[in-house]
């Protein structure tokens, strides 16, 4: 065999095994590392994303949710890769089963935006809506009831109320006033007002959802949340979540609480109710407690621990959906990835082989002569 045969033959050899045995036993950069990583138990999903609304912002938007989806997934200690290509954003990461890959998945939709509302309490649009759904049969039939509820300032002692609607869940609530606002616009809500929902336990310990008639003004600046952590009710040991805000933050919810003394303040939380407090005096401290609900300890604990990650993460600009999502189960995920990193392997064997016989080429001559 002719030296240039044989420099390129050895040289692809070796290449193609050491690159082969590296990317099986080592790291390497995303994105290659999702396709040439070590088969393992796990399989794999693959998600794209998009940003629900554009503006001439949008490509700064899209790369700052890139941004925030990857500290979110590094926040809950996730093995994955994220890259953006055009207006989409490309998440892959393993996971033990379809499910947790949908579970961890959950966690990038949200906005993470936390608001402060104003709940308009004692209105007589409230009031009219309570009348007309009590006379609605309709309304009975899937579960939606009027409720009110009084309390009392501390201090002065006012006594102030408030009439929202129940229902079983978040969907039936929301289908029922759409479709009512469509039939009848003069019972849509007021100008720069607007109907929020959130959790609420009924007596019976089941959970419900309630309205929430709001002033549609939110008062507290756009990443005001500086740090989170959970925390634990002393009275019933339930988790919390305990979100400290910065300076312009705390200065705003202090200022706020200290005009709205006696009415409520509902803490918003991508567009959901987390709790509705009756502020009884100014709070200076720049601390906000948001309750986390759940079907079991278990879950609350979680959901709390994943608040505090997409809060730590920071809010994204705008909401990301789910476009596609693909799952391949471990022994396929794993079967891939090996066929990959050998064709990886192959591609820079041939790549040697080349060198090596071009090196032959120049050597052949010279020992000729």
């Amino acid at each position: 065999m002719s030296r240039r045969w044989t420099l390129g033959v050895g040289c692809g050899l070796v290449a193609a095994l050491a690159t082969f045995a590296l990317v099986s036993a080592y790291d390497v950069p995303p994105p290659i590392a999702r396709i040439l990583a070590p088969p393992d138990t796990e399989g794999s999903a693959r998600v794209e994303l998009t940003l629900t609304n554009e503006g001439d912002d949008a490509s700064a938007r899209l790369h700052q949710a890139v941004v925030n989806v990857r500290d979110r997934l590094e926040a809950r200690g996730r093995d994955f890769a994220v890259s953006s290509y055009g207006d989409e954003i490309v998440v892959e990461l393993d996971a033990d089963s379809e499910a947790e890959a949908r579970d961890a998945l959950e966690a990038l939709t949200p906005t993470a935006a936390l608001e402060l509302i104003v709940v308009a309490d004692g209105s007589a649009y409230m009031e009219r809506l309570a009348q007309h759904v009590a006379e609605d049969t309709g309304a009975q039939a899937v579960g939606i009831a009027v409720d009110t509820e009084q309390w009392r300032h501390d201090e002065s002692g006012q006594v102030r109320s408030d009439t929202y609607l129940t229902g079983p869940s978040s969907d039936v609530l929301e289908d029922y006033l759409h479709a009512l606002w469509r039939a009848d616009p003069a019972l849509a809500p007021e100008s720069g007002h607007a109907i929020l929902l959130g959790q609420r336990e009924a007596h019976t310990g089941a959970t419900t959802w309630r309205t929430y008639y709001v002033i549609d003004e939110n008062h507290l600046p756009p990443s005001s949340v500086a740090a989170a952590r959970v925390d634990f009710n002393p009275m019933n040991n339930k988790p919390e979540v305990l979100v400290e805000l910065d300076a312009e933050g705390g200065r705003a919810f202090g200022d706020l609480t200290a005009e709205i003394i006696g009415r409520k303040l509902a803490m918003v939380l991508d567009g959901r109710v987390t709790m509705a407090p009756v502020v009884q005096a100014p709070i200076r401290g720049g601390s906000v407690l948001i309750t986390v609900g759940g079907d079991s300890y278990d879950d609350m604990q979680r959901k709390a621990d994943d608040l505090v990650a997409t809060l730590r993460a920071g809010a994204v600009s705008a909401p990301l959906t789910i476009q596609k999502f693909d799952y391949v189960g471990a022994a396929a995920g794993s079967g891939t990835r090996l066929a990959l990193r050998a064709g990886f392997a192959l591609l820079v064997g041939l790549a040697a082989f080349g060198l090596g016989f071009g090196l032959g080429l120049v050597l052949e001559p010279a020992s000729a002569g």
